[in-house]
């Protein structure tokens, strides 16, 4: 039997996390972000480097040498023909339990700092430093940044300690808390917590038009009383809103998110990016009910008709599907099986490439995808479905582990997908340089003339 109120069922979803990253984590699954097009920036990143839109992460423990410094005293350049430019960096600071908060504004060893591979620069000679004098007095760190997927591209940033460089004022990405949003260079992704527990809507490039009807969540569990079944019943994004949180930990001019070491949300100019574990085990149960199981759960992205949002003419891609679908509100044939790990939405107002991994401690892990404009009462949102697209995993069972990233890339881009993938498995590598600072000196000759 069904209960009438699946609200009684939304503690299922209560496990020990953080609620702005299970809320938001849910999201990601799904990969719904967008991100720059186009680097804000004047200085144009190496041409070699083909890999722009992700975060180069360093740990304090990689800076050891600056181990103890105030964040505040840290600044980032990348250097030219034209020169020094100062550009965006952060630093997250890790609590002993791993989580990211604000501790005392000093850097340690399992402290982060963030910069983004589309502003890495050329490499600077050892006599070449900013013009700042305060920074003389330390060592500054040359950053080099490889792909590993290419050997030969790579970039430089450079890290230096001073107490009269000025904040950089470029940011990326903020939270409106006011409106629920988060705001970036090239799109803003809203909330409506009172409503639903994923994203509501979704602008791309400054267009101020909703392309997003919204994140779809499916939870279908059994509640026993030992061995007695007795309900079973579906919980919704709707159902959750009660336990969502948006508010980030952490709102950097480089990325707004937080969490954990082991479990965090990252919002980028032009990536999303998740990890996240759940104890399935640790759900729990609500009275009567003595134990929970849960028979099936879906998450997935639900767009508006491309039609009305102009993302028309709009097509998915996936590795099953290479050729595309078109998404227009009429069904096609998707393989539900073998599991993707990858997955492409390419529009007239963006490209979406997601990469998803999952682990299971047990269960199932399928495709899911509907494109069908007929209503459909028993949904949510705007109760059609066009290019509704995810992933659903049948009785998991113990840990889920789920990793997720998303890129943004130009308008009606064809199938790439399987050009990305690797990057979800080969992240790009960093090596640091100490460099002290090596005035130039000249030497004049006395000239005899004859």
């Amino acid at each position: 039997m069904t209960p009438s109120n699946p609200n009684h069922f939304s503690l299922l979803i209560q496990v020990p996390l953080r609620r702005w990253l299970l809320a938001a984590a849910l999201v990601t699954a799904i990969g719904i972000t967008a991100a720059i097009l186009a680097a804000p920036h004047s200085l144009a990143h190496p041409a070699a480097f083909s890999r722009p839109l992700e975060p180069v992460i360093l740990s304090g423990e990689e800076i050891a040498s600056l181990d103890g410094v105030p964040a505040s005293e840290i600044s980032a350049f990348a250097y030219a023909a034209s020169g020094w430019q100062q550009i965006p960096m952060q630093v997250d600071e890790v609590n002993a339990s791993g989580a990211y908060t604000l501790e005392n504004g000093l850097l340690d060893a399992n402290d982060e700092i963030v910069f983004m591979a589309m502003d890495l620069g050329g490499q600077a000679p050892p006599t070449e430093w900013i013009s700042d004098s305060a920074s003389l007095a330390h060592p500054r760190l040359e950053i080099r940044v490889t792909d590993p997927l290419s050997p030969t591209a790579q970039g430089w940033v450079y890290l230096y300690r001073s107490t009269t460089i000025p904040a950089v004022t470029t940011d990326y990405v903020s939270w409106n808390a006011a409106g629920s949003r988060l705001e970036a260079v090239a799109y803003a992704a809203g909330f409506d917590p009172a409503t639903t527990v994923g994203l509501a809507s979704l602008e791309l490039n400054g267009s101020s038009v909703d392309v997003l009807d919204r994140s779809k969540i499916r939870v279908n569990a059994t509640c026993y009383f030992f061995s007695i079944p007795l309900s079973t019943t579906t919980i919704t994004e709707e159902n959750l809103a009660a336990i969502a949180d948006f508010t980030p930990d952490v709102d950097g001019p480089v990325r707004v998110g937080g969490g954990s070491l082991t479990s965090s949300l990252w919002a980028y100019a032009a990536m999303f990016q998740t990890s996240l574990s759940v104890d399935t085990g640790a759900f729990t149960p609500p009275p009567p009910c003595t134990s929970i199981h849960i028979n099936w759960l879906r998450v997935s992205n639900d767009w508006l008709d491309p039609a009305l949002s102009g993302m028309s003419p709009a097509l998915y891609f996936d590795a099953q599907t290479a050729a595309g679908v078109s998404i227009n509100g009429s069904p096609d044939s998707v393989p539900a099986t073998p599991a993707n790990a990858w997955a492409q939405v390419s529009g007239s107002r963006g490209s979406l490439v997601q990469l998803t991994t999952l682990a299971l401690g047990g269960g199932t892990v399928s495709n899911y995808y509907k494109d069908d404009q007929t209503p459909d009462a028993a949904d949510t949102g705007d109760q059609r479905s066009y290019g509704d697209a995810g992933f659903r995993v049948d009785n998991p069972t113990g840990l889920v582990d789920i990793a997720a990233a998303t890129f943004i890339l130009p308008p009606g881009q064809p199938n790439l997908g399987a050009a990305y993938q690797p990057y979800a498995v080969n992240p790009l590598q960093a090596a640091v340089t100490v460099q002290n600072y090596a005035p130039r000196y000249w030497l004049f000759l006395p000239l005899a003339r004859r």
